[in-house]
Order: structure tokens, then C-alpha cells, then sequence
């Protein structure tokens, strides 16, 4: 904010003429509420305004610079710099779209590209009968020179009226699908572990119930000689079978519905990673061993006086 009486000749003022910067030429009150300012911009143009005490708000004073200087980051002007000579290229090398691709192109496609094609902006379209003409390399050539000379841009504005448009190369798109795809990958893990975590609970107390029920089974087991570690390793074994069933059951059923996918839609590319598969089931295996300690071990310590008695 700067006071109407702060205006002063040769003060450099912002907000006059937008964000730029004039200099007061001359200053001239008009009673106590307004004053009239002569001022030239950086570039030398004059100007006159009539201020009231309502634009004091918008004022301020400014100290002159240089439009530039030399305090930007070095690597960040050495990228645009480098992306300005990239803009440039197609001066140096008329070709650059050629030299710059991974094909090959035939001598008749550079000359109906570089010849016929690229003279005539906007190229409505591009008529072949020949199959074996190359339409999809000159199109592609042509659309790439296009862009290296910033002609695509030109040619589109001129032809809505307005840029209500946005260019995104394949790469950036490329890279938003991949983001897409890293979200996709990680929401899937955190549904297998919360599947895991649940087996896994799921497995203790199935284990929990078949000690309780065989409880006189087990003391019986005690009296006839069986040790500790047989009544543990019989309970383990139990677990680890059920949980190797339970992921057999689960590969069945994930390969069942891949088949059908790939059966019903035959252009979707569905296939079963047979690696991740193996690892899956051992996984589930190592739950249902782990899952079974606590109540195998519960099992192989019941007192077998107290375990036959409960029959």
C-alpha cells in the first residue's frame, strides 16, 4: 500500500500498469483526495493516470532491476536450454524426425513425407492404394516432425479458434499408467496379507477346536507311549495339510476363473504366473505350520490321568 503523498518525480511505482514498473515524471494533486501522474515503463512508453485514495491499495513502491540475471539455478537453465536447442533441431537437420526414429524408412516414403506432405499444413489426409505403400511410417514420421517443429500446436489452435487442447507424449502417458499400475499392485498386496491374516487366525482356532475335542484321544495316545514330540508333530502335520488343501482349493479356483476369462474374452491377455503361484502356495503352507505350533504344543503338554478322564 502506498499513500497518494509518498508519489513523488523519479519514484518507481508497481501497479499503474499492472505488475510492471514506472517511473514518476511528473505528480500534480488535485486537492487532497486525487492526483494526476504522468510516468514512462521500463521501455520508455508514457502514461498518464488520475489516482483516488481507492488505489492507494494497489500501489507500492519498486526498486528497478534487471529484467534478468544471473542467480537461476545452474542445472534447471542448462535443462531449458538444452530442450530449446531440441526445438531447434529440425533447422540443422531437416530430417531430424528420420534420425531420430528407430525405422527405416524407404526413399519414396522420405520423399512423399519431406516433399509433398510437410509442405501442405494442414494435411487433411493421407491417401495410399498401394498396401505395401508405408502409410503407418510416413504417418508417423509426418506427426513427429510435426511436433519437433511445434507445428502441431500451430495447426491445432488455428483450427479450434483456441488451445483447448493438451499435448502428452506416450512416455508421460506411459509413466501415469505405470503410476496406475503400482497403486493397482499394491492395493492387491494389502488384500492378500488382510487374506493371509485371516487364514491365519482362521487356522488357530480350527487347531484350538480339534485339540479340545480330542482330548481324551490324546491321553489315550500318552498312555499307550506316545511322546511329547509325536503328539506335536501329529498336530503340526495336521495343520500343514489342511493349510496346503486350503491352497490347492485357492489356486484351483484362481486358475478356473483365468480360463474362463481367457475363454470368454479372447483378445484379454490373461495368463497365470506360475512362479508367484508356487511361491503363494508355499506361503500358505508356512501359515498353516506356523498356525499350528501354539496348539500342538498345548497338546503334547495335557496331563494324560486328567486327558482320560474328560472321555
Amino acid at each position: 500500500m502506498l499513500k497518494l503523498e509518498d508519489i513523488k518525480k523519479d519514484a518507481q511505482i508497481r501497479g499503474l500498469e499492472g505488475d510492471k514498473i514506472v517511473r514518476i515524471v511528473h505528480a500534480e494533486p488535485i486537492g487532497s483526495e486525487a492526483l494526476n501522474v504522468f510516468y514512462v515503463d521500463q521501455e520508455g512508453k508514457p502514461g498518464t493516470q488520475s489516482l483516488y485514495r481507492i488505489d492507494e491499495l494497489r500501489l507500492e513502491l519498486a526498486k528497478a532491476g534487471r529484467p534478468w540475471g544471473f542467480d537461476a539455478p545452474g542445472q534447471e537453465f542448462k535443462l531449458g536450454l538444452e530442450a530449446f536447442r531440441i526445438h531447434l533441431a529440425h533447422l540443422f537437420d531437416p530430417m531430424m524426425a528420420v534420425h531420430a526414429s528407430n525405422v527405416d524408412p524407404l526413399p519414396n516414403q522420405i520423399s512423399a513425407v519431406y516433399e509433398s506432405m510437410l509442405p501442405r499444413q494442414p494435411l487433411r489426409f493421407v491417401l495410399a492404394d498401394d498396401p505395401g505403400a508405408g502409410k503407418t511410417i510416413m504417418a508417423g514420421l509426418y506427426i513427429r516432425e510435426l511436433i519437433m517443429r511445434a507445428d502441431a500446436k500451430r495447426i491445432l489452435v488455428a483450427r479450434h479458434g483456441r488451445e483447448d487442447f493438451t499435448l502428452t507424449p506416450q512416455q508421460k502417458m506411459l509413466e501415469t499408467l505405470g503410476t496406475v499400475l503400482d497403486v493397482l499392485t499394491f492395493a492387491v498386496a494389502a488384500l492378500g496379507g488382510i487374506s493371509l491374516l485371516v487364514g491365519a487366525v482362521g487356522m488357530v482356532t480350527l487347531m484350538h477346536i480339534a485339540v479340545a475335542e480330542r482330548v481324551a484321544e490324546i491321553g489315550l495316545l500318552t498312555a499307550l507311549g506316545a511322546t511329547r514330540a509325536r503328539i506335536r508333530t501329529l498336530f503340526l502335520m495336521e495343520s500343514t495339510v489342511l493349510s496346503t488343501l486350503g491352497g490347492l482349493g485357492g489356486l484351483a479356483i484362481g486358475t478356473g476363473i483365468a480360463w474362463l476369462l481367457k475363454t470368454a474374452v479372447s483378445g484379454l491377455p490373461v495368463n497365470t504366473p506360475w512362479d508367484y503361484a508356487l511361491g503363494a502356495l508355499v506361503v500358505s503352507v508356512l501359515i498353516g505350520l506356523a498356525a499350528g505350533v501354539v496348539p500342538a504344543m498345548r497338546a503334547a503338554r495335557l496331563n494324560p490321568v486328567d486327558a482320560l478322564r474328560t472321555e
